[in-house]
C-alpha cells in the first residue's frame, strides 16, 4: 500500500497541470486540420494557376498584409492581452477583465483601420518591399498585379484584429475549440473561392474572398462562445484604462519580437523575386507552407495550450508547476516534431508532386530544394514557440526581442551570399540557421532566469528518441527508393504511394522503437488513452 501511495505522490509531483495534456491534444488536432486545409488551399491555387506567373503576384500580395496581421492581430496584442486578462480572472475581477477587453478592442480597431487605410493608399510603394526583382519592364505586369491584389486583401486585417482579441479572451478562459476552428473554416472558404475563380474573375476572386472569410470565421464565429462565457463589450474608448496600459507595455516589445520574425519572411521572399524572378516567389511560398506545417500543428499548437497554463502558473506564483508544464511542452514538441522534419527532408519531392499537381517541372525542382533546407529549422522553430511564450507568460516580452534580433542578423547576413550561390535554397538555409540561433539564445536565457528547467529530464527524453528517429529515417529513405524503382514518379497512384507508403512504414518503426526505448512521451500518451477508454467503458 505504501508503494502505491508513493507512486501516486510521485505522479502528482511530476504531472503537468490538469487539463493541459487534453488542451494540447485538442490544439494539435485542430491546428493540424487548419494546416491541412491550408495546404489544400495552396493546392487548389496551383491546380489552376501553378504554371502561371500570376500566382507569384498573388503570394507576394499577401506579404505586407500578413506582416500587419502578425504584428497586431495575430500576436502582439493577443500575447500581451492574455496574461493581463488571465490575472484579472484569477483574482475574480471579471468586471475589470471585460473592461480591459473592451478598451483594447476599440482602440486597436481604430489603429487597425488607420493602418489598413494607409496600406491601401500606399500599396504601390509598399510593393517595392516585397517585389524588388520585378521592377524591370519584363516583369512589370507582376508588379502591377501585386499592387491590385494587395489593395483588395488589406481590409481583412481589421477582422483579423477583432478575431485575435476574441480568441485571446476565450483561450484565457481555457476554451480552445472555437478559436481553433476559425482558421479551418477560413481556409475552406478560400478553397471554395479558388475552385470557382476561373468561372468568375480569376485570382482577384480569391483575393475578394480573403476579407469576407476573415469577417465570418474570425469575428462572427467567436461571438456565441464569448456570450456563453459572460462576455461584456462596453462602448468605451479609454486610453487610460489600467488594464489596457498594461497590455500595451507587454505588447510593444512583442511587436518588435514578431516584427523580427516577419522581417525575415519579408526580406527573404523579396530576395526570392530577385534570385529567381520567374519561379522564386511561388517556390518560396509553397516550400514555406510545407516546412511550417509541422511547426504549426505541433509547436504552435502545444505552445498555445501551454501559454495559458504557464501564464496561470506565474500569476499564482507556482514556480515548480511552471517548470513542469514547460518541460512537458518541450519534451512533447521534440518527440512529435522530429519525425515530420525527417519526412519533409526525405519525401520532399514526392510530397510536392502530390500536393501541387499544377506545378511545372522546373518549379518542382526549385521548391524541393528550398524545402530541404527549410526543414532543418522545423525543430528549432517549434521550440522557439514554447520558449518565447515562457517569457511572455512571465510578463517578459523584451528577451524575445533581442534574441530574435540576433536571429535576424544571422539570417540576413547569410541570405545574400547563400541566395546568390544556392538560389531560393540558400534563402531557406539562412532562415533555418537564424531559427537555430533564436532557440539557443532563448533557452540559455530562460535557464538563467528560472534557475532550472527540468533540463535533465528533457535531455534524457531526447537521447531516448535518437534511435527511433534513426530507424524512422532509414526505413523512410529505403522504402521510398524501393517504391520509386517499381512505380516511377508519375501517375496518380505512384504519387500517392510514394508519399504515404514510406511515411506509414517509417511511423510504425518509429513507434515500435520508441516503445522499446521506453520514450516517456509515448508511454504517457498510451496511459492517457487507456485511462480514458476505461472510463468510457
Amino acid at each position: 500500500m505504501s508503494d502505491e501511495i508513493e507512486r501516486e505522490i510521485e505522479a502528482a509531483e511530476t504531472a503537468p497541470s490538469q487539463g493541459l495534456a487534453g488542451a494540447a491534444v485538442l490544439m494539435m488536432a485542430t491546428t493540424l486540420l487548419s494546416a491541412v486545409t491550408g495546404l489544400i488551399r495552396a493546392s487548389a491555387l496551383t491546380w489552376h494557376y501553378g504554371a502561371t506567373e500570376d500566382l507569384n503576384a498573388y503570394f507576394q500580395a499577401f506579404r505586407i498584409p500578413d506582416f500587419v496581421y502578425f504584428l497586431v492581430a495575430g500576436g502582439a496584442m493577443r500575447t500581451g492581452f492574455v496574461p493581463v486578462f488571465s490575472q484579472y480572472l484569477a483574482r475574480g475581477e471579471r468586471e475589470r477583465a471585460w473592461r480591459t477587453f473592451s478598451a483594447t478592442l476599440w482602440i486597436m480597431l481604430l489603429v487597425a483601420s488607420t493602418v489598413v487605410g494607409l496600406g491601401i493608399i500606399f500599396a504601390r510603394p509598399l510593393t517595392l518591399l516585397v517585389a524588388v526583382g520585378w521592377r524591370g519592364p519584363e516583369y512589370r505586369h507582376l508588379y502591377d498585379l501585386t499592387v491590385y491584389l494587395m489593395r483588395i486583401m488589406f481590409p481583412a486585417e481589421i477582422f483579423m484584429l477583432l478575431g485575435g482579441l476574441q480568441m485571446g479572451a476565450l483561450n484565457a478562459q481555457k476554451h480552445f475549440l472555437w478559436p481553433a476552428l476559425g482558421p479551418i473554416f477560413y481556409n475552406l472558404l478560400i478553397i471554395a473561392a479558388a475552385l470557382v475563380s476561373p468561372l468568375l474573375w480569376g485570382l482577384p476572386t480569391v483575393a475578394f474572398a480573403v476579407p469576407l472569410s476573415a469577417l465570418c470565421c474570425n469575428v462572427l464565429l467567436m461571438i456565441p462562445a464569448l456570450r456563453a462565457r459572460g462576455a461584456r463589450l462596453l462602448w468605451l474608448l479609454d486610453f487610460r484604462d489600467e488594464g489596457f496600459l498594461r497590455v500595451v507595455r507587454l505588447a510593444v516589445p512583442v511587436v518588435f519580437g514578431l516584427a523580427i520574425a516577419e522581417v525575415i519572411t519579408v526580406i527573404t521572399s523579396n530576395m526570392a523575386t530577385w534570385v529567381d524572378p520567374a519561379n522564386g516567389s511561388t517556390a518560396f511560398e509553397l516550400a514555406n507552407r510545407l516546412w511550417k506545417f509541422p511547426t504549426r500543428f505541433i509547436g504552435a499548437g502545444i505552445a498555445i495550450a501551454v501559454f495559458a497554463y504557464l501564464a496561470d502558473r506565474y500569476a499564482r506564483e507556482d514556480h515548480e508547476g511552471f517548470r513542469r508544464d514547460f518541460s512537458f511542452g518541450m519534451r512533447s514538441t521534440m518527440f512529435l516534431t522530429i519525425p515530420p522534419a525527417l519526412i519533409m527532408i526525405i519525401l520532399r519531392e514526392p510530397i510536392i508532386r502530390l500536393l501541387y499537381p499544377g506545378l511545372s517541372a522546373e518549379r518542382i525542382v526549385v521548391t524541393a530544394d528550398a524545402l530541404l533546407w527549410y526543414s532543418l529549422g522545423i525543430l528549432p522553430l517549434s521550440l522557439v514557440y514554447i520558449l518565447a511564450r515562457a517569457f511572455y507568460a512571465r510578463h517578459d516580452t523584451v528577451t524575445a526581442v533581442w534574441a530574435g534580433g540576433v536571429s535576424v542578423a544571422v539570417c540576413v547576413g547569410l541570405a545574400f551570399p547563400l541566395g546568390r550561390v544556392m538560389g531560393v535554397g540558400g534563402l531557406a538555409l539562412a532562415t533555418s540557421l537564424g531559427n537555430c540561433a533564436n532557440a539557443l539564445l532563448l533557452g540559455w536565457r530562460l535557464q538563467r532566469r528560472v534557475g532550472g528547467l527540468d533540463g535533465k529530464r528533457i535531455l534524457q527524453s531526447l537521447l531516448r528518441q535518437l534511435l527511433p528517429a534513426l530507424g524512422f529515417g532509414v526505413v523512410c529513405w529505403g522504402s521510398l527508393r524501393l517504391l520509386q524503382s517499381y512505380l516511377g514518379v508519375t501517375g496518380a497512384v505512384a504519387k500517392l504511394v510514394n508519399a504515404f507508403g514510406p511515411m506509414l512504414a517509417a511511423t510504425l518503426v518509429f513507434l515500435a522503437l520508441a516503445w522499446l526505448c521506453r520514450v516517456e512521451e509515448l508511454v504517457s500518451a498510451r496511459r492517457l488513452l487507456t485511462r480514458r477508454f476505461r472510463r468510457r467503458r
